[in-house]
């Protein structure tokens, strides 16, 4: 049986910073270079999404 990985907060924080950057990635490879589903990302980004779009940056510090 496969266990799951657990992510911390600031992992997941972060994940959602990326997809919200408009870049030249698709959602898929940005979820393969994570090594999480795209499914799961956005779940994170409706978790996070307005917390991070609170006067904060969203480029800063996004490869």
């Amino acid at each position: 049986m496969q266990h799951r990985k657990s992510r911390s907060d600031s992992f997941k924080m972060d994940a959602v910073r990326r997809l919200m950057a408009r870049g030249s990635k698709t959602i898929a490879e940005k979820s393969k270079e994570l090594g999480v589903s795209f499914s799961l990302l956005y779940r994170w980004r409706e978790r996070f999404e307005s917390e991070l779009t609170r006067g904060v940056p969203l480029c800063a510090n996004v490869a």
